[in-house]
């Protein structure tokens, strides 16, 4: 399976999740994982096909980074800051 991305935001789908690059107000880039899960119940992705997930993260980008902002103190794993339901509202 191919991995698109979004042009907008270079995120890519990989094993069912978004992970997506955001440079920090201390100039670093941190690389995050977002569930599709996320993307289905908080972004309105029709399923979690890589289309429909790309095309949710692109609706919800501002308050995705909200939370990757807020996230920055949860441990990384496998090298990307897992986001999921609980972070959004």
């Amino acid at each position: 399976m191919s991995n698109p991305s979004s042009p907008k935001t270079e995120a890519t789908v990989i094993d069912g999740a978004v992970r997506f690059n955001a440079v920090m107000p201390d100039g670093e880039t941190r690389v995050f994982e977002l569930s599709s899960e996320a993307l289905t119940q908080h972004f309105g992705a029709k399923d979690a096909s890589d289309a429909a997930l790309l095309a949710a993260f692109e609706r919800g980008r501002t308050e995705i980074m909200a939370a990757a902002g807020k996230a920055l103190d949860t441990p990384a794993s496998e090298d990307a800051i897992p986001l999921g339901s609980g972070d959004f509202s």
